[in-house]
């Protein structure tokens, strides 16, 4: 199939910024957010932010931004007024104070924990600067392992994988200065004043989040050593006595392992447990108190990530490319990252919320329903999550939605159930998944060509392949069709020889019963005929050809909650046959702005995203082209995370056979 494509520049200038986020709700113990613990906690960190948006200083907003997102609220839309800054707001606009290998460490973490991607938080990749602070197998100062706890926590809540050479050292490094005769650490490398329990919390917190299995000889020792710690109070002596600082991250360390830190063995002999020492320190005003007695904003936010059970890191992220392929044509491609998700359920309680505080393929489906605005439909009325529908496609009989990970069918692992780059199932590291309608025995196919740039009338070479999982290679497809300006056919090697007589961009790819479509590949093809070509000067009309003016709309200068004037675009098929026009929207800078506001509309003022726009075109009659009318508009959200300055983008629409 030959799809014809026409773009415009788009081109805005933005005033200000905020972002929409959302987290669910929780249960029992670990605390919920409603608990009066809980509840009480918070509200003194809210009554304690400035009017800049800082909660206690600039690190302790980063701890802040965690025990918000731990207790299931949002950090990006925690201010003092309405009209003064957001906690996140205050801390991106003063990350040119983070100077050390932990200042990064920590303000990853609390960047993730708002659902930011930090390998692009206003353009600044900050994990690739943490990297930069890697030196002779480990993170930061040579002395020290408090920087490589945290540099480990933080790279795999970034969604680095637990096999990347750097982390592989750290863990070896941390693993290398565990006390051999008690199996506590350090803060630093000479241990001059001996394991304490703080350290060795933040050291089995690391080791967990790389995938060290939890009954491990290293997590065993540790968790001994906190346990030889455990005074009657049923709190952890930190050399001074109990604190609700060590407490806390005692039972984050315990809860990350999977033990039971109110079960009988945390249970210390007098009866109490370690929640009931951390309880100890919280304050009539609902903060938990430092060692002056006062409540501290750093003290009450390690107390309310551990009081809602969430081990550092407080989410994990990962960025992975999903592709979904419906019965007729691809819904929709691109890059996602994937934290937490909140799914809604369709059946059998409609409307019941489902919270996950990893990254799973159901949660890459959710990310990128609301990157292309698409709808779906989840089933639980077997338990786990069940897709029924996508974009209004809708199981039936032996086929419905399914999905691939790498290539490679999930066995018995529900949409929900699998987590993405975790420890199960192992290597490699999940980056690309599939979402298809199909039949459970379908085959992946894989399209190849030898060119993607061409002279008229020259020949490419495509070759259609499958994947096969026994052999876990690649093998040719005979009688595949592949579109490519026309239908073709795969020879016995899989192969086809086709030569592309017209200029224009080809999206070329192939299907066959049994298998699930391919990707595209995009072949453009230039110049002048050659033998056996047509001369493009010629007065013979395409097959399709779609021109689209202006060239560029600016959308002026605009911010948040704000809706640009309407501009019209003219599409005109100079081809003869009739085609259906789509669009694709591109960013030029490092937002996501157009392909998250642009909107379209046929017939103002019923206006959609552009990736619900369709529309038919006819084709040239032989005296005139067939044309349509486009409308097009920019309306930013309230909240939206918009970057000031200029932004720019392009709008493609696709022209192919109707």
């Amino acid at each position: 199939m030959k799809l014809i494509k026409g773009s415009l520049m788009v081109l805005i200038l933005l005033t200000s910024l905020g972002i929409v986020y959302i987290i669910p709700q929780a249960s029992s113990y670990p605390y919920s957010k409603t608990s009066t613990q809980v509840a009480s906690a918070l509200a003194w960190l809210r009554a304690n932010q400035t009017d800049n948006g800082m909660i206690g200083s600039f690190a302790v907003s980063s701890w802040a931004a965690m025990a918000i997102a731990a207790a299931e609220g949002d950090p990006n839309k925690w201010s003092k007024t309405q009209q003064s800054p957001t906690l996140i707001q205050y801390l991106k606009s003063n990350k040119a104070s983070l100077s050390s290998c932990t200042d990064y460490s920590r303000f990853i973490l609390s960047m993730v924990a708002a659902d930011l991607d930090p390998k692009n938080v206003d353009g600044v990749d900050l994990v690739s600067t943490l990297e930069s602070f890697y030196n002779n197998n480990q993170f930061g100062d040579p002395t020290l392992l408090n920087d490589d706890y945290w540099a480990v926590i933080a790279l795999i809540s970034a969604g680095k994988y637990k096999s990347d050479p750097k982390i592989q050292s750290a863990v070896n490094f941390i693993k290398s200065h565990q006390n051999s005769t008690n199996g506590g650490w350090s803060f630093d490398v000479a241990a001059a004043y001996g394991p304490d329990v703080d350290s060795t919390a933040a050291a089995i917190m690391a080791l967990i989040s790389t995938g060290e299995d939890k009954t491990s000889n290293h997590i065993t020792k540790g968790l001994a050593y906190i346990k030889s710690k455990q005074v009657a109070s049923g709190g952890f002596d930190g050399g001074w006595g109990t604190s609700a600082e060590t407490d806390s991250w005692a039972i984050q360390a315990i809860v990350a392992t999977g033990q039971n830190v109110t079960g009988p063995e945390w249970t210390h002999s007098s009866g109490k447990t370690p929640i009931d020492d951390l309880l100890t320190f919280q304050n009539p005003d609902g903060g938990f108190r430092d060692y002056t007695g006062k409540s501290n904003a750093w003290t009450t936010s390690y107390a309310i990530s551990a009081l809602m059970g969430k081990p550092y890191p407080i989410v994990r992220g990962v960025r992975v490319n999903i592709r979904i392929e419906g019965q007729q044509y691809t819904i929709w491609k691109g890059s996602v990252y994937v934290t937490w998700s909140n799914i809604t359920e369709a059946t059998p309680q409609a409307g019941r919320k489902h919270y996950y505080g990893q990254p799973t393929v159901l949660g890459a489906l959710d990310k990128a329903a609301t990157a292309a605005n698409f709808t779906y439909t989840v089933d639980y009325s077997y338990g786990s999550a069940y897709v029924k529908a996508i974009k209004d496609e809708a199981a039936s009989g032996l086929n419905g939605w399914l999905f691939r990970v790498n290539n490679h069918t999930t066995g018995s692992y529900s949409c929900d159930g699998y987590v993405l780059n975790s420890v199960s199932p192992p290597d490699p590291p999940h980056i690309d998944i599939l979402w298809y309608y199909g039949g459970w025995g379908d085959k992946v196919l894989g399209i190849t060509v030898d060119r993607t740039t061409i002279n008229v009338s020259e020949t490419i070479t495509v070759t259609v392949t499958y994947y096969d999982e026994t052999g876990e290679s690649w093998l040719p497809v005979a009688d595949a069709t592949v579109w490519a300006g026309a239908k073709h056919s795969t020879n016995q090697s899989g192969r086809a020889l086709i030569q592309l007589q017209s200029s224009g961009t080809y999206q070329v790819y192939a299907n066959k019963t049994g298998y699930v479509r391919s990707d595209k590949i995009q072949v453009n093809v230039t110049g002048g005929g050659g033998s056996g070509g047509v001369d493009v000067k010629a007065n013979i009309i395409p097959a399709l050809a779609l021109e689209v003016t202006p060239n560029l709309v600016d959308f002026g200068t605009l911010g948040p909650k704000m809706t640009s004037r309407t501009f019209q675009i003219n599409l005109k098929n100079t081809g003869s046959l009739n085609g259906t026009v789509t669009v694709t929207v591109t960013d030029l800078n490092a937002t996501s702005l157009f392909r998250d506001c642009l909107q379209l509309s046929e017939n103002p003022p019923a206006w959609t995203v552009w990736g619900g726009y369709r529309t038919l075109i006819r084709g040239h009659d032989g005296n005139t082209p067939g044309e349509k009318i486009a409308y097009i508009r920019l309306q930013i959200p309230e909240n939206y995370p918009a970057v000031p300055g200029p932004n720019k983008g392009k709008v493609t629409f696709w022209l192919e056979p109707s």
